[in-house]
């Protein structure tokens, strides 16, 4: 099978991609499956004109990805029908209010065995030479974009269930093809799919018109309509097997022309698989296409970025469907609450599950902010050894990111601190009483990385009245006699310090008596 890769090469030679991530919990992302099925998977989409272009090897390449990735391809076009003999083709009809006639109306059960066993192709590609037998699995849907011409207002709530919806059967230049006809049209045929738990409908949005061909208040309707089916749609509907991906928001904005397209650019409007996540984003201003072709088909550019951006999306959804886990990399260490100390040498540890990458990217946030790449390519081996840079900022909100070099997994340590090593005198403890003549232990522990050797000192209100030891070995303890010549007072303490200067700890106050 050819690397999902290949398109991006294929379309655009070498592609950069800049990463651009926001602070996330560790697991983001873990649940998401963007490899192809393992086995081929039957899938069938209904389409036109538009679809023409996207699946074809010479335009949109859908078709070859498709095949790349497992997919068996089949499609519906103008012409098709359970009945060769019909004088009036449901595959003619494939405007919005079309699908009721598909999927509700009282041709339904016919029409979908006949989709379901569909295997033909219906206009030109490329795909897999065996078919595997079986009906469709997967079934892509979309209406060409005469059907961004909406009218309504782009807030409008969907037609209340159980109201007769006039739209039902109707073609896009229907006086009763509005925002709310639409939405209520799209939420009843939910209802049929919730007794097809065994296919995954996939709604592809229509396209975007240009803007000779429809009006400012039509395609803001087209734009809410579309933002309204990736956020609200499936809000109340429990299954996986219905999806959508916004063919309308991908192809508004564009590299810069109609013959240039922004397929892996961190700005833009995309509906992806970006950074770990599903990532549906608009910051390009416009509801109209990008990538018009003298009307309202699109480029082969703007068709290849639709491709790019769908296929791996499709995988993610296939697999969530069919409850396939996929790779996961779970740092271990740092863990919660953890502190690292300059100049330490420490160990990033991590487990990782499933299929990924051979090699890693190792990088160290605070916050949101990346603040180092403590390694751009080393081994997916589960461990390296890193030493904490004795300039780095002292905060406890750090944390470790692990991404595999093709960036489709990565896992993010929890939060931990970054400190300078530190000496802590446990002993003498606060308002002690050790007599003069009395063999006591000075205690204290070394954090972090220093001097092997450390020098004791007795103060007095702050002033040094005694070298204890001027070297003796940073072991956390320390026998000694307190002398009996000391004067009696509660204003001592003991003096830990590395015999460089360098770190130091102080006791709390204690009487000598």
């Amino acid at each position: 099978m050819a690397s999902r890769t290949r398109l991006f090469f294929r379309f655009f030679g070498i592609l950069a991609i800049f990463f651009a991530w926001p602070a996330m919990s560790p697991a983001f992302g873990q649940g998401l499956n963007p490899n192809p099925p393992a086995s081929p998977v039957k899938l069938i989409f209904i389409h036109h004109s538009t679809g023409e272009g996207w699946l074809s090897d010479d335009q949109g390449q859908l078709a070859l990805e498709l095949m790349d990735n497992n997919y068996f391809v089949s499609d519906t076009n103008y012409g098709w029908d359970p009945d060769p003999q019909s004088p009036d083709p449901i595959g003619d009809h494939t405007d919005i209010g079309h699908w009721y006639n598909w999927f509700l109306g009282p041709d339904q059960d016919t029409n979908c065995t006949a989709l379901y066993a569909e295997s033909d192709e219906h206009s030109s590609y490329t795909r897999m030479e065996t078919d595997p037998g079986g009906d469709n699995e997967i079934i892509m849907f979309k209406s060409c974009f005469p059907n961004s011409n909406i009218s309504g207002n782009p807030g409008d709530a969907p037609l209340a269930k159980g109201l007769e919806n006039l739209l039902y059967r109707q073609d896009c230049y229907s006086e009763y093809h509005t925002v709310a006809n639409i939405k209520g049209l799209y939420r009843d045929l939910l209802d049929y799919f919730v007794t097809r738990q065994d296919k995954l409908f996939i709604l592809i949005v229509s396209p975007p018109l240009i803007q000779a061909e429809t009006t400012a208040g039509q395609a803001a309707n087209a734009r809410a309509v579309a933002n309204w089916l990736i956020n609200d749609w499936l809000d109340s509907y429990a299954y996986s097997n219905v999806k959508t991906f916004d063919y309308f928001n991908v192809l508004t904005s564009n590299g810069g022309s109609r013959t240039i397209n922004d397929a892996g650019k961190t700005n833009g409007n995309h509906h992806r698989y970006w950074n770990s996540a599903i990532q549906h984003i608009q910051t390009v201003a416009g509801n109209y296409s990008a990538y018009g072709s003298g009307d309202s088909h699109p480029t082969a550019a703007g068709h290849q970025k639709a491709t790019a951006e769908y296929v791996r999306l499709l995988n993610i959804w296939y697999n969530a469907w069919k409850e396939i886990p996929g790779p996961s990399l779970t740092v271990t260490a740092p863990a919660s609450g953890d502190t690292w100390y300059r100049g330490e040498a420490v160990s990033i540890t991590w487990t990782k599950s499933g299929t990924q990458g051979a090699n890693v990217k190792i990088q160290l946030y605070k916050g949101a902010t990346k603040v180092k790449d403590i390694s751009l390519n080393t081994p997916n081996d589960e461990g390296f050894t890193w030493t904490v840079p004795p300039t780095i900022s002292m905060a406890a909100n750090y944390q470790i990111r692990i991404t595999t070099l093709d960036g489709l997994v990565r896992g993010d340590s929890e939060l931990f601190a970054i400190a300078k090593p530190t000496i802590v005198v446990s002993a003498p403890a606060k308002s002690a009483v050790w007599p003069k003549g009395s063999a006591r232990t000075i205690a204290w522990t070394a954090n972090g990385p220093q001097n092997a050797s450390v020098k004791i000192e007795l103060l007095r209100s702050g002033v040094k009245v005694l070298n204890i030891n001027l070297s003796v070995s940073n072991s956390g303890s320390y026998g000694w006699t307190v002398p009996t010549s000391l004067p009696t007072s509660a204003a001592y303490k003991v003096r830990v310090r590395t015999v460089d200067n360098l770190v130091t700890g102080l006791s709390q106050a204690f009487t000598i008596s």
